[in-house]
């Protein structure tokens, strides 16, 4: 199951934007946030401290790192000894709220990365460009935090780029309309994507890569959006490449770690179901 606080609605804020949730006639809403943090794993593989480099709201912060300070890892090993060891990680956040003032916020996903560097400097170092952001979708308000698979030949280069099934932010739309703008948020990510030069399969182990790019507009420093879930359906050649490894990158191109194993359980499809 999904780590899950409960938490009272005006604790995030959110107070002003229910009503007019409930007058577009929606039942459900569902907020994310998307937020980095430093753990410190103790020798036995619990977690000793917690700090965030986002402030996910007044009454959060302190719940989420008591959640998290539950968590257990597998012991890390130098040298044949348990040993201490810092982690940075990339937290995805959601809040869902159905017909009232109580909702729930949980642990979508967590990710550990290497400490992170300049912002867009390892980017820069493979060569990444930014994808341009959809016009329409600009003057419209509507943003996406998009999940892309990318397939790459046996040197690192591209051959195909897809989206599969990613977040939508911004006014409401229909499900026909929804799916039709994030095809524009994939079809700009594919034109950058294109040409980017990946890391080669012999260092990864893969050909397939997951990789997520956001693109977001409203206030600087907002760090709760609504979102909609958008399905897509996979296309052939990812179809094709289904029980290989996928390597996960961030949108810097920094891989996850490999030396560390969560062992408490989060949500296993870490996103709604497709």
């Amino acid at each position: 199951m999904r780590q899950i606080l409960s938490i009272l609605l005006a604790i995030l804020g959110f107070t002003l934007a229910l009503p007019h949730a409930r007058a577009e006639g929606r039942d459900a809403e569902t907020w994310i946030a998307d937020g980095r943090g430093r753990i410190v794993i103790a020798a036995d593989g619990s977690v000793s401290e917690v700090s965030f480099g986002t402030a996910f709201g007044s009454g959060i912060d302190a719940a989420l790192a008591e959640q998290i300070r539950a968590w257990r890892f597998e012991p890390i090993v130098e040298q044949g000894r348990p040993v201490e060891a810092i982690a940075h990680m990339d937290l995805r956040l959601t809040a869902e709220f159905e017909g009232s003032r109580q909702g729930k916020v949980s642990i979508a996903s967590a990710r550990f990365v290497d400490p992170p560097a300049a912002t867009g400097a390892q980017a820069r170092d493979l060569g990444w460009k930014r994808p341009v952001y959809p016009k329409r979708a600009l003057q419209s308000g509507h943003g996406a935090l998009l999940s892309l698979r990318i397939e790459v030949d046996e040197a690192g280069r591209v051959v195909n780029v897809g989206g599969e099934s990613s977040w939508l932010t911004g006014p409401a739309l229909s499900p026909k309309q929804r799916e039709r703008m994030l095809e524009r948020f994939i079809a700009a990510a594919r034109r950058a994507v294109l040409d980017w030069q990946m890391p080669p399969p012999a260092e990864t182990g893969s050909r397939s890569y997951s990789v997520p790019i956001n693109f977001l507009v409203g206030q600087p420093g907002t760090v709760w959006r609504q979102a909609r879930w958008v399905t897509l359906p996979p296309e052939p050649w990812m179809l094709a490449l289904d029980g290989s490894t996928i390597a996960e990158l961030d949108e810097h191109g920094r891989p996850a770690r490999r030396d560390l194993r969560l062992l408490t359980e989060l949500d296993p499809g870490q996103e709604p179901s497709s």
